[in-house]
């Protein structure tokens, strides 16, 4: 083979390399001879030198070519052993290529190559095979993308499938169907412009409610101030608004009746109830003897109510006015619930009451009070449910 001739050109061409070395070794060494030496001893050894350097000059080159030589003959040997792998490399593949031809030809029928030759169509049959190959290709092509696209299409339809149409409903079918929807699309824009209707009757109303709401507000703001003194006033009779004003009043009144309550009984004071921040009618008794105590008037002892309503009655007598003078002063029994001291401190303030130029009223049946009060106005039974009336 080619690769077998290339190796073998190589495998020479190192050969002759090699012979040109050994020549050119041989001519070297000639010149170098003992023979030919003659002359001063000096020059002599100064050309044996000369000589022996170029000697060794050749004898390099020539090792060299004789080492690229053998290089070059170790490729030239690897690259015959691969030509001669290639070439069994092909038999083999011919071998395996003449049998599949051969049991190609025996399933057509076909003795040998010469009989397929001979079967062979003529060129321009063949074209038109190709040309038709190419055409059924081609419209299998259009055809796919014709089915493609149709299939798209039936999805989108189905898509687009309106959800009441039935789903076995058939073509005849749908122009009733459609007239139906038709009739049912009238009456729903019907009813819309109805509900529209009612809607722009229902805004309009809207908007009167917020302009009469605006109005509104502006119209509490107005009477709110009137709106705050009724409810102080009160509803109709003004009764909230004595209360209050008796609440004052009965605040003055509870300053002065502590005043007298401090020689009555220094334990006790009385205080206004306050609910909410306002003044109320109602009275607490603070427990002077108990820091932080605050009582009811029900929890006092007999005693110790006559002296707190003592207080009371004397701080009213204090609020006399000129329009309303209060001149005299009435108490009506309780003195038989005091103790002796008591009973002296409660004297003490009537009397100091008397010298202030007022006249005070007792009506007791204690024996003590008759006593120590000189003017008197007794009721004396005669019996037989009969009484008579002695003053003195």
């Amino acid at each position: 083979t080619d690769a077998e001739r290339a190796a073998a050109t190589a495998v020479d061409a190192a050969r002759a390399q090699v012979a040109l070395a050994r020549a050119r070794l041989d001519a070297a060494w000639a010149d170098c001879a003992p023979g030919e030496a003659s002359g001063p001893p000096v020059e002599l050894v100064q050309r044996q030198r000369a000589r022996v350097d170029a000697l060794r000059g050749a004898l390099d080159r020539a090792s060299s070519a004789a080492a690229e030589a053998s290089r070059a003959a170790a490729a030239a040997t690897a690259a015959a052993a691969q030509a001669r792998l290639g070439v069994e490399q092909a038999g083999q593949r011919q071998i395996a290529a003449d049998a599949a031809l051969a049991k190609a030809l025996a399933e057509l029928g076909l003795p040998d190559p010469a009989a397929l030759s001979a079967a062979r169509l003529p060129p321009a049959v063949v074209e038109r095979i190709r040309d038709l190959s190419n055409r059924i290709t081609t419209d299998s092509a259009q055809a796919g993308e014709a089915v493609a696209g149709a299939r798209a299409r039936r999805s989108e339809l189905a898509a687009a499938r309106p959800a009441l149409l039935e789903a076995d409903a058939d073509a005849e079918a749908l122009p009733g169907a459609l007239a139906a929807a038709e009739a049912a699309a009238s009456a729903a824009e019907s009813e819309l412009r109805a509900v529209a209707g009612r809607l722009d009757h229902v805004e309009r109303q809207r908007a009167l409610e917020v302009s009469l709401g605006a109005r509104l507000d502006a119209l509490r703001r107005e009477a709110s101030p009137w709106r705050q003194l009724h409810a102080l006033i009160g509803v109709g009779d003004g009764r909230d608004f004595k209360r209050f004003a008796q609440a004052l009043n009965l605040r003055q009144l509870l300053e002065r009746a502590n005043a007298h309550l401090v020689r009555l009984s220094p334990r006790y004071r009385l205080e206004q109830v306050v609910e909410d921040g306002l003044p109320t009618l109602d009275l607490a008794v603070l427990d002077l003897w108990q820091p932080g105590v605050v009582r009811s008037p029900r929890s006092l002892s007999g005693g110790e109510s006559f002296l707190a309503s003592l207080a009371l009655a004397l701080g009213l007598s204090d609020l006399r006015a000129s329009a309303l003078p209060i001149e005299t002063l009435l108490l009506d029994e309780g003195f038989g619930t005091l103790d002796a001291a008591a009973l002296d401190l409660a004297l003490g303030a009537l009397q100091q009451l008397q010298v202030g130029g007022r006249q005070v009223g007792v009506i007791s049946h204690v024996a003590a009070l008759h006593e120590r009060i000189p003017a008197q106005v007794r009721v004396e039974p005669l019996g037989e449910g009969r009484s008579r009336v002695v003053v003195g």
